[in-house]
């Protein structure tokens, strides 16, 4: 399946309920990288 930018990607990731929106802060350098990591071994959705 083709789409036409990142934004049509992410509706589309929304609407199977396969993203999850990270509310909390973190940081870009330290946290995001481990929080990534761990959820795509577990196979989980996108972030």
């Amino acid at each position: 399946m083709k789409f036409r930018d990142l934004g049509e990607f992410v509706k589309f990731l929304e609407g199977k309920g396969e993203l999850v929106r990270i509310s909390t802060p973190v940081s870009s350098e330290l946290e995001i990288t481990e929080i990534v990591d761990r959820v795509v071994k577990q196979g989980g959705p996108a972030l």
